[in-house]
């Protein structure tokens, strides 16, 4: 007794069919992969606000005041600034505002831009940088020309300095960050980085003066100091702490800066 083979029959319109449907597919494929990437880059963020002012020819100093913190930078300080964009690292803290100062170390440049954001993801997020003077800003190295980001919730709530860049890094653990402020000769800074499991908490070391060609810039009016911390770790830098003294007495607060922690 003979056996009946049974062959199912697959049709060229079923076969089309179904590659049809699979390149219907590889769309959404590509976009679960991109949104499941924890660090993906956006297209440009647009300004909501943006205003900049050239004070070349003033005579009169800016006055110095507080916040002391003035920027919080990572990449080459050496190397030229860009003329239409720079990056913020962000973690996951949105959606919300960003308020980007950017300021020179002579006080003739400065920028005051607002962007609304609303990722709630860790991102590199690209920001325009409209200026209508890049000639003037040209001029400066990142050193003197540097980037202060907070981010907050909304306009009233406490702010949350996150890192800036004139570069694209897609690493921050394998750059420095630059931290800068203004500080007077009788007050001394340091910054506490916690230690891993039970050791003592490290000290990063004492800020360094900014040296100047005063023939190329006017006098440090802004900012006169910066340390450098190495990203190995980026949960430590988020728990760092100031340390100040001044007339003998010592202050501790923390250091307010947030790298992705991812």
């Amino acid at each position: 007794m003979g056996t009946t083979s049974t062959f199912n029959i697959i049709s060229v319109d079923t076969i089309i069919c179904f590659q049809s449907k699979m390149l219907r597919k590889i769309p959404i494929i590509f976009l679960i992969f991109f949104f499941c990437n924890p660090l993906h880059i956006y297209g440009a963020l647009k300004p909501r606000d943006f205003d900049e002012f050239d004070r070349t020819g003033e005579d009169d100093e800016l006055a110095v005041s507080s916040p002391m913190i003035k920027g919080a930078v990572v990449g080459n300080q050496e190397s030229e600034v860009s003329t239409d964009r720079l990056y913020v690292y962000m973690p996951k803290i949105g959606p919300g505002i960003l308020e980007t100062i950017i300021i020179s170390i002579d006080g003739v440049y400065e920028a005051n831009i607002v962007y609304d954001i609303s990722s709630e993801d860790s991102d590199i997020v690209e920001l325009e940088f409209p200026t209508e003077r890049p000639e003037l800003v040209k001029k400066y190295k990142q050193k003197h020309l540097i980037i202060k980001t907070e981010f907050r919730k909304k306009q009233t709530s406490a702010p949350i300095i996150i890192v800036s860049s004139w570069n694209k890094f897609g690493d921050l653990s394998n750059h420095d960050l630059f931290v800068y402020f203004n500080k007077s000769d009788e007050e001394y800074i340091g910054i506490e980085v916690p230690s891993r499991e039970d050791e003592k908490p490290s000290h990063e070391g004492v800020l360094e003066i900014i040296k100047t060609d005063k023939k190329a810039l006017a006098y440090n009016v802004t900012y006169n100091s910066f340390v450098k911390l190495i990203i190995s770790n980026m949960f430590l830098i988020n728990n760092a702490k100031i340390i100040r003294e001044i007339d003998w007495e010592s202050f501790t607060e923390p250091l307010g800066i947030q790298l992705p922690n991812d």
